[in-house]
């Protein structure tokens, strides 16, 4: 049965994974109030002797509110995996679960905010499992070509995995 201790440990006391973003690539349109994104996270195990990255490709559906010269809040951003782009810290796990590549697999969403003129920068935290049933997540701060301006993205989407 769900609690809200549950919700709270996962939240607020996370354990490192042997996981690591490594880079990434995305394409997002907006418009209004909507943004539609597909992409890939590459990620790697430390815990893998041959260092095998794996792909984690995702599309999805959400809201965002931007603020930029464009009106109708049209705007968008993409990157390719050779810009600038990493994890900031290891991505975490449930406690007490050890966390494997099937677990990247499923639902999921990202929550972006970014900014900048042309060539701008963007923090992204990444939710593998809708919250509650969140088994993992991670954070991404990386550069992107995007319309001028500023925004916040949240995107629900579905992860699969490409070992």
């Amino acid at each position: 049965m769900f609690s809200l201790s549950m919700l709270s440990s996962w939240l607020f006391k996370p354990e490192a994974s042997s996981w690591n973003f490594t880079t990434s690539e995305n394409v997002e349109f907006d418009a209004l109030i909507f943004a539609g994104g597909k992409g890939s996270f590459y990620v790697v195990n430390d815990d893998d002797p041959d260092g095998i990255v794996h792909e984690i490709l995702y599309v999805g559906l959400g809201l965002t509110k931007s603020k930029g010269p464009i009106p109708f809040g049209i705007g968008g951003c993409f990157s390719t995996p050779d810009m600038p782009s990493a994890g900031v810290g290891p991505i975490s796990q449930k406690q007490g679960r050890k966390l494997n590549l099937d677990d990247f697999a499923g639902s999921g969403i990202i929550l972006t905010a970014a900014g900048g003129a042309f060539k701008g920068k963007d923090y992204s935290i990444i939710l593998f499992g809708l919250p509650p049933f969140t088994v993992a997540g991670g954070r991404m701060e990386g550069i992107q070509y995007m319309a001028p301006g500023f925004g916040f993205t949240a995107m629900p989407c579905i992860f699969t995995v490409d070992p």
